[in-house]
């Protein structure tokens, strides 16, 4: 939804010049790159880029939003910029949902790698996605590179019927959203 004009003009922020607003809202650390983007824009060096750009304010509270702007430039039939249309959507939310779940990631990945067992993940028909450390000590192996996508059942290569057998079944089992256990070499 469109923020409302009387809002814009509570934060000071309608019908500014560009390096008036740059100074005033674009966040101290994201000013040099959108201000190269907009001067760019405005001089017609450079082809101009419309892929959407994200970047922080400041509001005049002192709370950091983020936001996603989408430009463009009117011309004039010389080719020179009159004026730079913009539109900016607030990702603030979304922007803490990824933040979130990154450091999410990094905190369940220190605790596969802390671990003592080996520990692979598996896609549903049974290729090895990922392998902790010691998963990889104990194959040998230097990098999950050439292990990635290898279908579990190989790395036991049981050589008995029955042992591909009890291994198929685990997997079966786990596809299934069970939990299967079993003992190999």
């Amino acid at each position: 939804p469109a923020i409302p004009r009387q809002h814009a003009v509570r934060e000071g922020g309608y019908q500014l010049p560009v390096r008036e607003w740059l100074r005033r809202f674009v966040h101290p650390a994201d000013a040099d790159e959108v201000a190269t983007a907009m001067a760019t824009m405005v001089t017609g060096e450079k082809a101009v880029d419309h892929r959407p750009r994200e970047f922080r304010v400041q509001r005049r509270d002192g709370e950091i939003r983020h936001l996603l702007m989408h430009v463009d430039v009117e011309t004039g039939s010389d080719g020179k910029a009159l004026r730079i249309l913009g539109s900016s959507q607030d990702i603030t939310e979304r922007k803490s949902v990824e933040i979130a779940l990154r450091e999410s990631e990094a905190y369940s990945r220190s605790i596969v790698e802390s671990s003592s067992d080996c520990i692979m993940v598996l896609s549903p028909d049974g290729r090895l996605l990922d392998i902790n450390g010691v998963g990889k000590a104990t194959l040998r192996a230097e990098g999950s590179g050439p292990l990635h996508g290898t279908d579990w059942r190989r790395i036991w290569a049981p050589a008995e019927a029955e042992a591909t057998d009890t291994v198929d079944a685990a997997l079966a089992e786990a596809a299934a959203g069970g939990t299967a256990r079993f003992t190999g070499r």
